[in-house]
């Protein structure tokens, strides 16, 4: 059962004064996204706030222009579902068309193709 006002009861992402401060992570956090590649991986067990600190971490990157996309891929079934979500994400934090935000990632990537006959 949950108490009116219990700063600790189980809900989906928390902000504001229920969000607890957790600066360290919080600047770790921000240092790993700013500096390049600029890519997180957060695990650990349920409900301890990983989604709330990167929230609310994107939120604070947010306020200083450096878009940050927040994926949660754990109903994605297929790599067709990641791939949806990363350019929506990517939409929303570059707010451009789906179509730019693809072909800018497409052209970060770097990918390169190599074909090798077998005799």
């Amino acid at each position: 059962m949950n108490l009116p006002g219990n700063p600790f009861a189980a809900r989906g992402i928390v902000t504001g004064p229920a969000f607890t401060d957790r600066a360290e992570e919080r600047r770790a956090l921000r240092r790993a996204l700013t500096a390049a590649p600029g890519f997180v991986l957060l695990a650990g067990p349920r409900r301890i706030g990983k989604s709330s600190l990167l929230a609310q971490v994107a939120a604070d990157l947010g306020r200083t222009r450096h878009p940050v996309i927040l994926l949660d891929l754990w109903t994605a079934a297929t790599p067709a579902d990641v791939v949806t979500r990363l350019v929506e994400g990517a939409t929303r934090a570059l707010g451009r068309r789906w179509h730019a935000s693809l072909l800018q990632l497409l052209a970060q990537l770097k990918l390169s193709f190599t074909l090798d006959r077998q005799p």
